[in-house]
């Protein structure tokens, strides 16, 4: 009995300490906390879950995988059944089921919030409005500070911030189609000085490899 009430006085205690830290904070403050966090940030890893509803979608669709990234546009995303894999020069998407891999020079990714750019942060592009606390973390909406190719692909846009640690949990937008995104991110790790070769890919012998680099 002692022991059950200790650990609901501490759970009450957690629970009005992070009431507080809400309280305490503005959205743009928690912004610049996140953004001073994500500065400090050489090499990371995480697991993620995104959902998708298309707008004249009947279905919602759910991908998971891991991603991993490094500074200097060097990235490694992997679902189920494919990798995406970057050096900064070179991309590899190696299509497990067709025992395929493609490569390509690397281009820019101008999606706004993929599981990979989710890890660099919240876009510098946005500022912060309507503090919330939600489920112990605060939920902060953002808006663009001006309309650019960046921003007006988004219609709304809101994100989860982890009050202790300053990490982007989740991230649910809606883009100028309607349609509708939500990204969840967990185990996140920073600066685990990660080996250049985590973002290189030597296909195997038996691998069908089409270089498009060669038919430009």
């Amino acid at each position: 009995m002692m022991r059950s009430y200790t650990r609901r006085i501490i759970f009450l205690l957690l629970i009005s300490s992070l009431v507080l830290v809400a309280q305490d904070q503005s959205a743009e403050q928690v912004l610049k906390n996140v953004r001073e966090k994500y500065a400090s940030m050489k090499d990371a890893s995480a697991s993620f879950i995104q959902k998708t509803m298309l707008r004249f979608g009947k279905s919602e669709q759910v991908q998971s995988g891991t991603v991993t990234i490094k500074k200097g546009n060097k990235y490694r995303l992997e679902t189920a059944g494919e990798q995406f894999i970057s050096d900064g020069e070179t991309v590899w998407i190696v299509s497990k089921s067709n025992n395929q891999v493609l490569i390509d020079a690397f281009k820019e990714n101008t999606r706004i919030f993929s599981p990979d750019k989710f890890l660099l942060g919240l876009p510098d592009d946005f500022s912060a409005k309507d503090l919330m606390n939600v489920d112990s973390l605060l939920k902060i909406t953002l808006e663009p500070k001006k309309i650019n190719s960046q921003t007006r692909q988004i219609r709304s846009l809101s994100a989860w911030v982890n009050p202790v640690s300053w990490i982007v949990e989740k991230i649910k937008y809606t883009d100028r189609n309607q349609n509708r995104f939500v990204i969840s991110i967990s185990e996140v790790t920073f600066n685990r000085q990660l080996n250049d070769s985590e973002f290189q890919f030597t296909p195997p012998k038996d691998m069908k490899v089409v270089d498009l680099r060669t038919l430009k």
